[in-house]
């Protein structure tokens, strides 16, 4: 799976916002590409050419990109579904 320049600008764009409405986005599309490297299927990042292969990868591309999720009490962020 890639994840596209374009769905990285609406990620990005949420997180800018950053309210409830969009975080809750946020959080939601990066569970879905959580799951997708799950199960197995390696997400490569369109714009860096990072490839995603594991949760372990996942989760520190994630919390680089969007830390205040980590640290944001009233976030249940990605791992917590």
């Amino acid at each position: 799976m890639i994840l596209t320049k374009e769905k990285l600008e609406k990620l990005d764009e949420a997180y800018e916002q950053y309210n409830r409405k969009s975080v809750d986005y946020l959080v939601k599309e990066l569970r879905k590409v959580r799951r997708i490297i799950e199960s197995g299927t390696n997400v490569t990042v369109e714009s860096t050419g990072k490839i995603l292969d594991s949760f372990t990868e996942f989760y520190f591309w994630a919390h680089h990109r969007y830390p205040a999720l980590e640290d944001d009490p009233k976030v249940e962020w990605i791992g917590m579904d």
